[in-house]
């Protein structure tokens, strides 16, 4: 049963059937007595059979007899009980008649109270009856033929419109119907838009698949849904002034730029598939849209680029979707490693290349891995920015210190400056020579900086560790991060000029760069200051270097400090040398002692050498050196971290290989690559391990200098193991002795029993300042 609100009659309302057999009064009804009486009425029109159920009337299977609409059609499409748009009666408000192939529906004038009417594929012409609907809210006469839009007179609130798939070829003038929200359009034969710059509530609109070339006659419109789906757009215009747009559709056009969508702020969902965008450069239109979270570039010549994909997540990060699929996270990081990889990842991925190619090669012992397994070959370090005057610091320290140190020359394949030569500061090598020597597995790591490549070779290194001395490596903050992956364990000293004008005219009066790469150079310095700051422990000490001959006084009394040649009254306190700063930094340490006992004849075959030896920390039993630096404590004390996943297992690997190697077992050159345990040490009968002799195969001649440069840093640590081993001394003659030499004390009378020795390095190291500076507050 359907009941409709007819007409007054004798100033009473009444309720009327579909087929006006039954009239239902609502005077002085209440609301609880209408809905009881329309049940009954409802329960005297249902089948009463099963067979009455199941098999529908011939009138039921096909209505509308030659396409008029009748009472018995509108019966079966009406829906949705309420109250009129008065308030005062109760009726039908949707009527719904889809594919009943209609062509005329005048009977629904008497249908006033209607707020949606939906007549989708029927083959209608005239929408006239709309007229006598002044309650319409929605219309959907889509899939019909109808060829003038909305050609009758307004309802009061008509807000939604679909009249797509029909033979419209103009909009018209849409100026009355002031309170359309929304008007699809789709499968016309539109081939402009017009009539709506006064329709301001409208919000959707949708033109798809018409014949439309530009985009015009929309400006300040609320619209929040723009679909221009399969026209003929070629350009993206007249956009900026809907600031409202959220999701534009232009895909299937013939757009070639996507320039002219950066003005819409609010933009969340674009849509260009199949079109003729293919630079991806055209992402940088949109690249400030935050709240963009969709694209589609589907069937775009863009596609083709190398690495599209992770190219457009890497520029459009805030994408959640793109292509119709998801944006994960990890493609997200895979993007970034790729395009601007932070500098830990760069590093970690030359030093993956320099370890790939380097154990291809035979294994070998090398100098400065041997022959004490739980020492490092001692290196020291110097980084900072160009400019900084590392590379003048470090040949004077060599120079000075020649019994101790020596330099390091690395590659590079940057043109020398007119103050560098060749062999002496760098090899400068072409970049496919560069390449050549990495595959050939000669780099111990490798880094690049200002668009250029810089390398250290282990030749460089064994090159100075066969003269039995300390290497000394100046290099770039990006080859510490490289070298902090390698077995190593230097001590990093940073360089770092606070004055950026004395930087500038150090860089001018070298000669040799631009005034934009001396502007980059004296940039860089803020990255070391914030990796300085963010990371403790990253540098062991850091120095000012605006004044150089103040700085290598610092760094030359830095260096006699490790080696323990320092009075104690030019220590200048150790708190001086710290970050004021940091409160756990301004706390003092100690150096433990140990004693290293020596046997009669160690001492007999030392008494010939020289009696002045220079070692990394003071000799206990010997007053004449003074207390190294409180800063450098016992790693025992826990100050020092253990060392990340990535050292570790590559600490483990090379420790491993040198057992094996000192047990003439040479492993094989992939072997080293290969995540597992350390292999077992050989038993001791393979070792000479006498009672005062640190650990040494018998296999290696007595010959063969032993390397005492063991110190760790909080940031690069070593196996707590590592804590208890002792360390060789320095000799005089610059070797490096393979058993402790005799120290005498003060009336030279006779030789220590013993020397102690800290493998800890300072905490958190300041930037030592010169002596003008130290009560300047922006120091």
């Amino acid at each position: 049963m359907a009941l409709l609100v007819a007409q007054n009659v004798d100033s009473d309302l009444y309720g009327v059937t579909a087929d006006s057999s039954q009239m239902l009064s609502f005077n002085n009804y209440t609301e609880e007595d209408t809905y009881n009486e329309l049940n009954e009425i409802s329960d005297q029109n249902l089948p009463k059979t099963e067979d009455e159920r199941v098999s529908p009337t011939v009138s039921e299977q096909e209505p509308c007899q030659d396409g008029i609409l009748d009472e018995e059609s509108i019966s079966s499409g009406l829906s949705n009980m309420g109250r009129t748009a008065d308030g005062t009666e109760i009726t039908f408000l949707h009527l719904t008649l889809p594919g009943y192939s209609l062509v005329d529906i005048n009977i629904l004038e008497s249908y006033i109270y209607l707020q949606k009417l939906e007549v989708p594929y029927n083959k209608l012409t005239d929408l006239s009856v709309v007229s006598f609907m002044p309650f319409l809210v929605e219309l959907d006469a889509s899939h019909n033929e109808i060829s003038k839009l909305l050609d009758f007179s307004p309802p009061q609130n008509l807000q939604e419109v679909d009249m797509s798939f029909n033979l419209i070829d103009e909009m018209g003038d849409l100026s009355a119907h002031h309170a359309l929200t929304k008007l699809v359009l789709d499968k016309n034969y539109l081939s402009h838009i017009s009539g709506i710059e006064s329709c301001v509530a409208l919000q959707h609109l949708s033109l798809a698949h018409n014949n439309i070339k530009k985009i015009q006659n929309i400006e300040n419109l609320s619209l929040k849904y723009l679909n221009l789906r399969g026209n003929q757009v070629e350009k993206v215009e007249n956009l900026s002034s809907l600031k409202y747009l959220q999701h534009l559709d232009l895909s299937g056009n013939n757009i070639s730029s996507l320039q002219g969508v950066e003005g819409n702020r609010v933009m969340e969902i674009l849509d260009f598939e199949n079109n003729q965008i293919d630079d991806i450069d055209e992402i940088e239109h949109i690249k400030d849209l935050r709240l963009l979270r969709s694209l589609n570039l589907l069937r775009n010549p863009i596609q083709e680029t190398a690495d599209y994909r992770l190219s457009l997540l890497f520029r459009l990060p805030q994408l959640s979707e793109l292509d119709r699929h998801r944006a994960e996270a990890e493609e997200k990081v895979s993007a970034v490693n790729l395009f601007s990889p932070p500098p830990e990842v760069i590093a970690a991925h030359d030093h993956r290349r320099c370890m790939v190619y380097s154990t291809l090669r035979a294994a070998k012992v090398h100098m400065s891995t041997l022959p004490n397994i739980e020492t490092p070959y001692p290196i020291l370090v110097l980084s900072g920015p160009l400019g900084a005057g590392k590379r003048v610091l470090a040949h004077r320290l060599v120079e000075e210190f020649g019994k101790y140190f020596g330099l390091g020359i690395s590659h590079t394949t940057r043109s020398p400056l007119p103050a560098e030569m060749e062999g002496k500061d760098y090899k400068f090598v072409s970049p496919d020579d560069f390449d050549g020597i990495l595959r050939k597995g000669d780099f111990l790591l490798t880094y690049q900086t200002s668009g250029h490549s810089y390398g250290v070779s282990l030749n460089a290194i064994e090159t100075v560790a066969e003269q039995g001395l300390a290497c000394v490596l100046p290099m770039e903050v990006e080859g510490v991060l490289s070298l902090k992956l390698a077995y190593f364990q230097p001590r990093y000293i940073l360089l770092l000029p606070l004055d950026p004008k004395r930087q500038e005219e150090r860089l001018q009066a070298d000669g040799g760069l631009t005034s934009s790469q001396i502007t980059y150079a004296v940039a860089r310095t803020q990255l070391y200051q914030q990796t300085h700051q963010d990371k403790p422990g990253f540098f062991d000490r850091a120095i000012d270097t605006s004044d150089l001959e103040n700085a290598y006084s610092q760094l030359s009394r830095l260096v006699m400090t490790y080696l323990g040649m320092e009075s104690t009254g030019t220590e200048s306190s150790g708190a001086e040398l710290r970050d004021r700063s940091t409160p756990a930094s301004r706390s003092s340490s100690h150096v433990e002692s140990g004693s290293l006992p020596q046997s009669g004849s160690q001492r007999q075959g030392a008494s010939s050498a020289s009696s002045s030896v220079r070692t990394w920390s003071k000799p206990s039993g010997n007053p004449t050196l003074k207390q190294s630096s409180p800063g450098l404590q016992n790693q025992r004390t826990g100050s020092s971290r253990q060392m990340n996943s990535v050292e570790k297992a590559s600490f483990e690997r090379r420790k491993s290989a040198a057992k094996s190697a000192a047990a003439g077992i040479v492993p094989k050159p992939l072997e080293q690559l290969v995540d597992k345990p350390p292999g077992t040490a050989p038993g001791e009968s393979q070792f000479d391990l006498g009672p005062n002799k640190p650990l040494r195969p018998k296999t290696v001649p007595s010959s063969l200098p032993y390397h005492d440069f063991y110190s760790t840093s909080p940031d690069s640590s070593v196996p707590s193991v590592a804590s208890d081993s002792h360390l060789s001394n320095i000799s005089e003659a610059g070797g490096i002795s393979p058993s402790g030499s005799p120290i005498s004390d003060e009336d030279g009378s006779r030789p220590a029993s013993g020397i102690s020795f800290a493998s800890d390095k300072p905490a958190l190291p300041p930037i030592i300042n010169s002596p003008e500076q130290d009560n300047d507050p922006e120091y």
